[in-house]
């Protein structure tokens, strides 16, 4: 809801738009990098670590890092008559050992 965006920003700025609905925000980082973090989760778990704070870059921010692929995989999972997963047995046709 408040993800870390320069662009998407409305909880900062009302002249500014919110995030589109169904972007990711990256998070759960062990490394509490920025400030806000950093005083708000310190002792959190790896792994465990996010604050949904537009402030919070280290485990709220919204980027192409995690939506690209997002993107890439719905459009993969939607698409009709999508290539069904691989044999894991076959490589190129060929039987693997």
């Amino acid at each position: 809801m408040y993800q870390h965006s320069r662009w998407y920003a409305h909880s900062l700025n009302a002249d500014l738009p919110n995030p589109p609905p169904g972007t990711l925000a990256g998070g759960l980082d062990s490394g509490v990098q920025d400030p806000v973090a950093q005083a708000k989760l310190k002792g959190c778990e790896p792994q465990f670590c996010h604050i949904d704070d537009i402030e919070s870059w280290s485990t709220n921010e919204l980027t192409i890092n995690w939506n690209a692929p997002l993107a890439w995989i719905s459009a993969f999972v939607a698409a009709p008559g999508a290539n069904p997963v691989p044999d894991l047995f076959t490589l190129n046709g060929a039987a693997c050992a």
